[in-house]
């Protein structure tokens, strides 16, 4: 066995471990047992026990050198981890004053990092965040749980930037005073982009806010899972009263003819993927129909399912122009009928009417001729009445075509349509029915001729006396508003049918079948000439199985 020299000098450190071995040594040595003399035998074993003990040791250190080596690995790589890391990295005091940083830190922040340490971290902090870190720090270093904030900051050369600032507290070297820990990301970018969303969203919701147009999107079932605010305006239902709702709401409130072009337009969207673009009726929730131009297309989203986005246009006013364009091409088709018609009957009447006035005198002459005894006297009466008929038909047909002069004259309704209603007392009372003034007025001055307007009262006046049953009364109604005169002739008939009111203002068009002056259908056609010629208008209101109103509206004078 090999001999070690154990009076060989020691190294600092094991010569200090070798002293205080001997020192417990000697106090255990004096109360030992075992303090008398070995033998040779024990000397030996002790010697080998020890020499196994000190290769021990020296493994023991081995391990310790190497761990100690890969500990200063592991310090040197999480310190490169620590410095490079993709966001800072800082421990703050409880004052917020800056202990440790990495270079990202400084990098982030625009200074070198030996001169941020003992800096406040609010000196970072742009003025309007101060308050909110301030309470974020105050809350980090209460409870011990990750806290986040996102703040404005300043770099050491005045360029802003926004933050975001993740910390949990920690304690210190002593284990008693709290420390934050604090990592720092630049999220400029980030809340840039965040901005930009805001402001295109904001833009996109006052978009949907203020334009005319009603956008909406449904599911996969047909619910309303959006749409736009404006639909209280243009349909008078709120956001809330539609949303959740399918094809059963909607189809309710489309006009009934509407429906199955409505329908067939979104299952061919549905089906065939085409744009839907229909026109229709929709009940308002007031209650009167509007005009809605509705514009559909499916999406297919990456889960398959389908999604179907739309508008609606309000098209009331353009579909109003419409029918008012249509009804001025029907006026101007109509008054050049009339005027066709007006010429060639007044051209008639004029050949009839000479020879007429001729018939006239001569029948004088024969009617003082034949005695009243006459066995056919009865039939003088009869052929007095039938020229009176024509002589009353060839002046209907002279009114047919009558130019305006261009004269404007003004006269008192009340008196010109009362003094009417007395020469046709006896036909009304003939006809079992009564005058009856539902609104009066001391006067009513209108413009308009008192002989035309008598003729038009005469007309109409006649027309209900003919459609009214025995029993029944003629309403007269009066009303003046600002610059308007309404005069309304109201009968209880059957009604116009739906058919014939495009047609009851047209020459020669007559919905009484009477052999009477009036089949000839020449009253209505001649008083809306003479109302329009002054710049009047004649207004029709009628309800089948309950009667009629026709209504002369005429301008006013100043007073």
């Amino acid at each position: 066995m090999v001999k070690r020299d154990v009076s060989a000098p020691h190294s600092g450190k094991s010569t200090k471990l070798r002293q205080v071995a001997e020192d417990i040594l000697k106090t255990r040595g004096k109360d030992s047992a075992d303090s008398a003399p070995l033998m040779p035998d024990d000397v030996q074993r002790i010697a080998h026990e020890l020499h196994v003990h000190q290769v021990e040791l020296e493994a023991q250190n081995e391990e310790l050198r190497r761990s100690q080596l890969e500990l200063q690995m592991a310090y040197a790589k999480l310190a490169d981890m620590f410095d490079f890391a993709p966001v800072g990295y800082f421990t703050l005091d409880q004052k917020g004053t800056i202990l440790e940083a990495n270079l990202t830190a400084a990098l982030l922040l625009g200074m070198d990092r030996s001169k941020l340490i003992g800096r406040p971290f609010t000196r970072f902090i742009a003025p309007e965040s101060l308050d909110a870190f301030y309470l974020y720090r105050r809350n980090a270093l209460a409870a011990r749980a990750r806290h986040t904030l996102v703040a404005a900051m300043v770099k050491a050369t005045g360029v802003p930037f926004v933050a975001n600032l993740d910390s949990i507290s920690a304690p210190d070297t002593s284990g008693k005073a709290p420390m934050l820990r604090v990592t720092l990301s630049d999220i400029t970018p980030l809340a840039d982009a965040e901005r930009a969303l805001r402001v295109s969203e904001e833009k996109y919701r006052t978009l949907i806010h203020n334009v005319p147009v009603v956008t909406w999107t449904r599911d996969s079932q047909g619910v309303f899972v959006f749409i736009s605010p404006n639909i209280e305006s243009v349909c008078g239902f709120t956001p809330e009263e539609v949303l959740g709702t399918d094809m059963r709401f909607w189809k309710r409130q489309v006009h009934p003819e509407d429906t199955p072009r409505v329908i067939h337009s979104f299952m061919q969207m549905l089906s065939k993927g085409e744009a839907a673009d229909v026109e229709y009726r929709f009940r308002h929730k007031r209650g009167d129909w509007i005009w809605l131009q509705g514009r559909a297309l499916r999406r297919i989203e990456e889960s398959n399912s389908v999604r179907v986005d739309g508008i609606l246009i309000d098209i009331s006013e353009r579909k109003r122009a419409e029918e008012q364009a249509k009804e001025a091409q029907r006026r101007q088709a109509f008054l050049e009928k009339q005027a066709a018609l007006g010429q060639i009957a007044a051209a008639v009447a004029h050949e009839i009417n000479n020879p007429l006035g001729g018939i006239q005198n001569a029948f004088l002459l024969l009617k003082k001729a034949v005695p009243p005894d006459h066995p056919n006297a009865m039939f003088v009466g009869l052929v007095e009445r039938e020229i009176r008929r024509m002589a009353e038909i060839v002046r209907q047909m002279t009114m047919l075509y009558r130019p305006s002069a261009g004269k404007r004259c003004e006269c008192d309704a009340v008196t010109a349509v009362k003094e009417t209603l007395q020469i046709l007392s006896s036909d009304s009372r003939s006809h079992g029915i009564t005058f009856r003034f539902v609104t009066e007025l001391p006067e009513l001055a209108v413009r308009m001729g008192e002989g035309e307007l008598r003729q038009v009262i005469y007309n109409l006046v006649i027309n209900a006396l003919q459609v009214s049953s025995p029993g029944k009364d003629i309403e007269i109604g009066f009303e003046h508003n600002g610059d308007v005169g309404r005069i309304s002739v109201t009968d209880h008939g059957e009604g116009i049918p739906e058919d014939v009111l495009p047609h009851i203002f047209e020459p020669f068009y007559s919905r009484v079948k009477r052999g009477d002056q009036s089949s000839m259908g020449l009253g209505l056609s001649v008083s809306r000439s003479l109302v329009e010629g002054v710049g009047g208008a004649i207004e029709i209101q009628t309800k089948p199985g309950e009667g009629t109103t026709f209504t002369l509206v005429l301008s006013c004078p100043a007073k």
